[in-house]
C-alpha cells in the first residue's frame, strides 16, 4: 500500500472561471463589510427613559428678571440642551452655529433661556417686529411644548433676535394649526458680538396640562439661521417635516406639580363711532361695549363666552365681496380653535 501522500492540495480552483467567481465573492465581502459609523450630533448626551433626548427643568431659588441677559444663578445651574442637528441644508449634520437652551420654573411660570451663538452676529436677519411675524423669513428660535405628552398636540412659541413674538396651537402633528391663538407670555432679547440671547416666560395658566408629580412633557427646540438657509433642531427632525411633528420631540422633565390657578380672563372693549348722512349737518354718535370671557373649566376644556362681539377687529376675507365676516376670522370664535388639548 502506498503511504500517505505529501502532495499539497491547491487552495484556489484551477479553472479560470472558478477563480474569477471566487475573486468576485471576496471583493463583494470586502465591499459590504460594515464600516464604523461616524458619531453625529444626533447622539444625545442625555437620554430619557424612552430613548428620546431629555432636558431637565430647574427650580429658580430667586426671581428671574426677563431681560434677555441670562445672568441669574438658575441659568448657571441648569444643564443645557445643546448639540443641535441640521434639517436643512445638510440633513443630519451638526449645526454650524452653537445653540444652548435651558429651562427653569418658579411657582407661576416656566422660563426658557436661549443662547444663539453666531460667528457673524451682525449678519443675523430681522425684517419684522410685528406680533405673529413669519419665522421663515428671518433668524428665529422656536419651542414646542407637548404638555399632555400625547405626541400629537402642542403649543408653539417663536421669537426673533429683535424680540418679536409669535405663537400658535397645533393639533394632529401640525395638520391643524390655530395661528389666531394669542397666549399671555413675555420675552426679552439681547444681541452682542457673539450672537443673541432670549429669555421667555410662559405662565402656567397660559398652558393646559394635567397636574401630578414627576410629570413629563414633550419638548423640542428649533433655530433658523436665515442667511445660511439653515434649520436646526435639538431633537432631530427630517427635512420633510417641521417642529410641529410632536412625535419626534424630546422630553422635558423635572417639572413641578404646578397649578394653572384660576384661569379666568376678561377682555372688555368699547367702540365709538360718528356718522353723518350725505348733505346733513348733524353727526349721529354711537357707542358700543362688550367683552370676551375665557375660563378654564378643566385642563382640557375651556369655556369661551362673548357678549356683543367686536367685528371691527376681525380680518376681512381677501378677494371676496361680502356683507359679513367669516366665523373663522372672529377673535371670539378662533382663539382656542384647532387644539383639543
Amino acid at each position: 500500500m502506498n503511504g500517505p501522500s505529501n502532495r499539497m492540495i491547491p487552495v484556489f480552483p484551477r479553472s479560470g472561471a472558478s477563480r474569477r467567481l471566487l475573486c468576485v465573492l471576496i471583493a463583494g465581502v470586502a465591499i459590504v463589510e460594515p464600516q464604523p459609523m461616524r458619531a453625529s450630533a444626533a447622539d444625545a448626551r442625555a437620554q430619557g427613559g424612552n430613548g428620546r433626548r431629555g432636558v431637565m427643568a430647574v427650580e429658580a431659588a430667586a426671581p428671574i428678571v426677563v431681560d434677555g441677559a441670562l445672568d441669574e444663578q438658575v441659568w448657571r445651574d441648569a444643564e443645557p440642551a445643546a448639540d443641535f442637528v441640521q434639517a436643512e441644508p445638510h440633513e443630519g449634520e451638526p449645526a454650524t452655529e452653537a445653540t444652548e437652551v435651558r429651562v427653569a420654573f418658579d411657582r407661576d411660570a416656566l422660563y426658557i433661556g436661549v443662547v444663539c451663538r453666531d460667528g457673524a452676529a451682525q449678519s443675523a436677519i430681522v425684517n419684522d417686529i410685528r406680533k405673529d411675524f413669519i419665522a421663515g423669513e428671518q433668524d428665529s428660535f422656536e419651542v414646542i411644548l407637548d404638555t399632555f405628552a400625547d405626541r400629537r398636540n402642542g403649543f408653539v412659541f417663536v421669537v426673533n433676535p429683535a424680540g418679536a413674538k409669535s405663537d400658535a396651537q397645533i393639533a394632529n402633528e401640525g395638520r391643524d394649526v390655530n395661528a389666531s391663538w394669542d397666549a399671555v407670555w413675555s420675552v426679552a432679547t439681547r444681541r452682542d458680538a457673539s450672537g443673541w440671547s432670549a429669555e421667555i416666560r410662559i405662565p402656567f395658566k397660559t398652558l393646559r396640562f394635567e397636574r401630578g408629580p414627576n410629570r413629563e412633557w414633550g419638548v423640542n427646540f428649533s433655530r433658523r439661521i436665515r442667511r445660511k438657509n439653515e434649520i436646526d433642531y435639538w431633537s432631530p427632525v427630517p427635512r420633510a417635516y417641521n417642529l410641529y411633528r410632536a412625535s419626534l420631540a424630546g422630553t422635558l422633565g423635572g417639572l413641578p406639580d404646578a397649578s394653572r390657578g384660576n384661569n379666568l380672563r376678561i377682555k372688555p372693549w368699547i367702540a365709538v363711532d360718528s356718522t353723518r348722512a350725505s348733505g346733513g349737518a348733524a353727526f349721529d354718535n354711537g357707542r358700543h361695549v362688550g367683552a370676551d370671557v375665557k375660563y378654564g373649566v378643566t385642563p382640557s376644556l375651556t369655556l369661551d363666552v362673548t357678549a356683543k362681539p367686536d367685528f371691527a377687529t376681525s380680518r376681512a376675507n381677501r378677494g371676496w365681496a361680502t356683507t359679513g365676516f367669516s366665523r373663522r376670522k372672529r377673535r371670539c370664535c378662533c382663539s382656542s380653535a384647532g387644539a383639543s388639548g
